[in-house]
């Protein structure tokens, strides 16, 4: 079929440099190669710092954000010289050279200027406008995706290279708001205990109170620990080694390259020289050649020397990083594939969209169950969906059909957030982003004639017995207590400042109460009972907070067999190829396992059967909490050791079989179970129980959201205890919380559901407006 491996049925853009691989990507299948997971950012950040510190040549670092003060190790306040900004400094001062690419926003500017004044061998790139745009935006003040390409879309790739022999990818920018542990301690005040605390200053952040102001600068903050709570995050990502790295580097020389050139007025060639697209001792094979493009001026630097090196005067000019040495067969034995988004406005190059056909290949090719985790799900399965171009829900659609008329056992989970992080209530000040995502969301799984659910039932067949969706939620409670008045905001001071003017406020006391208690709802975690209450100006009860884990995640396991994961949200503006610029790797380990499938013995791919079910535990409550100040194998690169994963141990048998009764059993009621404790505590939106905005405000508006300009106080803060609940008070709050384990919880399909065309609630009916949301 024609449209196989296009979002439309049109001829691929492909060139004869992509024809040759598979997905029409740049890059080859490489062999040889070796993957480690991260199911939480706590472990990679503290992966990426023991990259740093032993790096002895390069240091190559491609983002949509990166936060110069975010630490890699917390607390911070043992950790000091964790923090990214230092550490880079410590690898400049040492010899290595620093080549940053980062996403041209507001703030990269500063970060630029943060980064460049550390060192003369740390340099960055950001995206330059080209002319065109800035004349058309200036004369007419007309944005729009056709001609304004530069400004509607992004580079969001996030990659980090270091040496040309490791590096890590997947979704997570190295920025505010990103670190977190598998518990989600989304409570952070610790009154007579400073030096606990994990995120100070802007990286405690909840999006959906308030959005980033003044990231450049780090301590300041509109949250007060004291009374708010920050938002859980999860960012599921890979460090890889072996010939997958040529690949890497090729696509990072080249955006560096391209760059570069773009900005040549700006005197960036004169600071910098290329960068090669091969790593010494690894083959191009594959690799298609970048196609000129007329715009971008290469200057009298054509045939000069390339290299890493910032300076002309270094012996190791020209020289690309180096590789680490090769290890074993059984260690180094997974096959990889790099994926790419990229088109001329962003790369340089022909448009490339390998990621979606990666995508729409491995779910036609499923065999028994697909996992999803991802930031957005958005997408069609006919034309009549437009704007919405991309066909995955299509695909997800006939690989269902074809598997209920074959009578055949197959399911689909999808984790997905509750809510996009944009701040403010949805109704009266969110930003119109919320809506719009939300309503294409809404058409894309179960209403408007044409989702997926709608198409399956068209069909004759039952969805649920297919297709699930989830969201994940949290709870903690906030050490709140007469202490608290010192304040934290406090832009002249460090956070080492801070710890030192708590300890001499409040001298050796130390306050019994538990900075968080979120390790409750973990394997082999406390009862509530067992965390103290030390009385003070705040009632217990109004301790509890609550709010949903924001998935970040760009994630696809098929069958315990086949990983992709990167960069790519599942929408239009990550996978069509000539919008924002996107990085994947497809992951496929030949080494085996022994499980079960639908109740059969089934041998599984050891990485992809160990992520998935590892991140599968973490949602269920199925593994202990991670104590950030102990770290384990799961903590460092690739190169030191594989995952560490117990096989065979109660909680692994569980998760096994993902087609099993048993296990579906112990996934439904566990996400039945946290939803309905949520909806009693909490009070939580979205919900089943709102269906429209009168509903909306009978439900959640009266209590605890108040009109916008409105002088009134709403009779309960943002996720917190709905004490109407329980006039029995804080104990009959913990019993209703004991029953909660892990943070599943189910996506309520319904919120909202009477509402027609929720998308166009929030902008104009303008279609460039429609395509930034999808």
């Amino acid at each position: 079929e024609k449209s196989e491996h296009s979002h439309t049925g049109e001829a691929l853009h492909s060139g004869t440099d992509h024809h040759d691989h598979r997905y029409h990507s740049f890059a080859p299948q490489r062999e040889e190669c070796n993957a480690k997971w991260y199911t939480d950012t706590c472990g990679y950040f503290w992966a990426l710092s023991s990259a740093i510190e032993k790096a002895q040549h390069d240091i190559w670092v491609m983002g949509w954000w990166l936060s110069p003060e975010v630490y890699l190790r917390r607390p911070p306040a043992r950790n000091m010289q964790y923090r990214l900004d230092r550490m880079l400094q410590a690898a400049a001062m040492r010899g290595v050279r620093v080549n940053i690419i980062i996403n041209n926003v507001n703030t990269s500017l500063q970060t630029k200027i943060a980064f460049e004044n550390l060192h003369e061998t740390i340099v960055v790139v950001r995206h330059s406008y080209r002319p065109e745009t800035i004349l058309q935006t200036t004369k007419t003040n007309d944005i729009n995706p056709s001609s304004t390409p530069d400004i509607c879309w992004c580079n969001h790739e996030k990659l980090c290279i270091f040496d040309g022999r490791v590096a890590f990818m997947g979704g997570v920018d190295v920025c505010f708001g990103r670190w977190d542990t598998n518990a989600y301690p989304i409570a952070d005040a610790h009154p007579n205990n400073p030096q606990e605390i994990l995120c100070p200053g802007q990286d405690f952040k909840n999006a959906r109170a308030f959005d980033f102001t003044q990231p450049d600068h780090p301590k300041e903050n509109r949250l007060n620990r004291n009374i708010d709570y920050r938002m859980g995050w999860t960012d599921p990502a890979v460090c890889l080694e072996g010939p997958v790295l040529q690949d890497l580097v090729a696509h990072f020389a080249q955006r560096w390259n391209y760059e570069r050139a773009r900005n040549c007025g700006a005197g960036l060639q004169a600071k910098t020289t290329k960068l090669s697209l091969e790593i010494q001792g690894y083959t191009c094979n594959g690799i298609g050649k970048m196609p000129a493009v007329n715009s971008v001026n290469e200057n009298s630097d054509e045939h000069e020397s390339i290299g890493s090196t910032v300076s002309n005067t270094d012996n190791t000019a020209g020289k690309a990083p180096r590789r680490g040495q090769k290890h074993g067969e059984a260690r180094a034995s997974m096959s990889m594939q790099t994926v790419r988004s990229v088109c001329e406005w962003n790369h340089g190059t022909i448009t490339e969209h390998s990621i979606l056909n990666a995508y729409l290949d491995t779910i036609e090719k499923s065999q028994h169950f697909l996992y999803f985790e991802h930031q957005y799900f958005i997408t069609a399965t006919t034309e009549e969906q437009y704007p919405v171009l991309n066909k995955i829900g299509r695909s997800i659609v006939n690989r269902i059909l074809r598997a209920a008329r074959a009578k055949e056992k197959f399911k689909v989970i999808v984790v997905m957030p509750a809510v996009p992080a944009f701040a403010g209530d949805i109704q009266y000040d969110s930003s119109p982003g919320t809506l719009a995502i939300m309503g294409f969301q809404y058409k894309s799984i179960s209403r408007g004639g044409s989702s997926i659910i709608e198409k399956i039932r068209e069909a004759g067949f039952n969805p649920e017995d297919y297709i699930s969706f989830y969201n994940l939620r949290s709870y903690d409670r906030i050490n709140a207590s007469a202490s608290t008045d010192v304040p934290e905001k406090n832009s002249d001071a460090s956070h080492g400042d801070i710890c030192k003017k708590y300890e001499k406020t409040v001298g050796d006391a130390l306050n019994t109460s538990s900075g968080s208690i979120s390790s409750a709802y973990m394997l082999n975690g406390p009862s509530l009972s067992f965390f103290p209450w030390d009385n003070g100006n705040v009632d217990e009860i109004d301790a509890f907070v609550s709010e949903e884990v924001y998935v970040h995640s760009k994630l696809l396991i098929a069958d315990d067999q086949v990983v992709i994961v990167g960069s790519a949200n599942l929408e239009d503006r990550s996978m069509l190829g000539y919008r924002d610029s996107e990085l994947a790797i497809v992951i496929e380990d030949p080494v085996m396992i022994d499980s079960r499938m639908d109740g059969e013995p089934f041998k599984a791919s050891r990485f992809a059967a160990s992520m998935r079910r590892n991140l599968f535990r973490k949602h269920l409550g199925l593994v202990s909490g991670q104590d950030p100040t102990k770290p384990d194998e799961n903590f460092l690169p690739v190169d030191k050791f594989d995952n560490l994963y117990d096989w065979g141990s109660d909680s692994d048998l569980l998760v096994e079989d993902p087609l099993s009764d048993t296990f579906e059993e112990l996934w439904s009621h566990t996400a039945r179970t946290n939803t309905e404790v949520f909806d009693k505590v909490f009070r939580q939106v979205p919900s089943n129980a709102v269906r429209n905005w009168q509903q909306y405000h009978e439900y959640y508006g009266q209590y605890f959201d108040v009109k916008k300009g409105s002088m009134e106080e709403p009779k309960y803060r943002y996720g917190h205890v709905f004490k109407e609940n329980f006039p029995g008070g804080v104990q009959d709050v913990k019993s209703e919380l004991e029953r909660v384990r892990g943070t599943l919880v189910e996506m309520p399909l319904d919120y909202l559901v009477d509402v027609n065309d929720l998308e166009k609630e929030g902008f104009d009916d303008q279609p460039f407006q429609a395509e930034i949301y999808t």
